[in-house]
């Protein structure tokens, strides 16, 4: 079972979230009920998204973790390599997912290294502190879902979340 999570809007101009509108687009598409679990809309706020991810990792005891935030201003599904915490930048954790090998057939996602700044970093960051090693743990940066890339993002992030099981 997979734990997949969102977030909500933080800006007055978002009509939505990215990453909220691709999760509600695959729970349309799941075709095993129960394999997918989801965490949407967590709030926009450095200390209460990690711990809603958290509760809902011990409540659900998934076999893996797909962290989902909206990036404005890229153009392609990008999986994180790590994620830094808020309170100390210098602190970073990478995943233990091999990620070349997960986006092998994905033809709209890359690799980012810098997941910048925000809560996405941070909460990416404690969700790794708290797990360790022990499930495999993504983040995945959502480009707005306009009409002419929506179908190859929502078919690439499948892919992922495929390989990730």
């Amino acid at each position: 079972m997979l734990l997949l999570t969102s977030f909500t809007t933080w800006e007055n101009h978002h009509r939505s979230n990215a990453s909220d509108d691709l999760l509600v687009t695959v729970s349309d598409r799941d075709p095993i009920p129960g394999e997918l679990h989801y965490c949407r809309q967590l709030p926009v706020d450095f200390d209460a998204a990690p711990i809603q991810v958290i509760n809902a990792i011990e409540q659900l005891k998934p076999d893996g973790v797909v962290l989902c935030g909206m990036a404005e201003r890229r153009t392609h599904l990008t999986v994180e390599s790590n994620g830094c915490s808020h309170h100390n930048p210098d602190q970073v954790l990478y995943t233990s997912v091999p990620l070349a090998d997960l986006i092998a057939n994905c033809s709209q996602t890359d690799i980012s290294h810098d997941a910048g700044n925000f809560v996405c970093s941070h909460t990416y960051y404690e969700v790794l502190h708290y797990l360790g090693q022990t499930i495999p743990c993504i983040f995945v940066h959502v480009p707005p879902l306009t009409p002419t890339r929506h179908a190859g993002i929502v078919e690439d992030f499948i892919q992922v979340q495929q390989q990730m099981h």
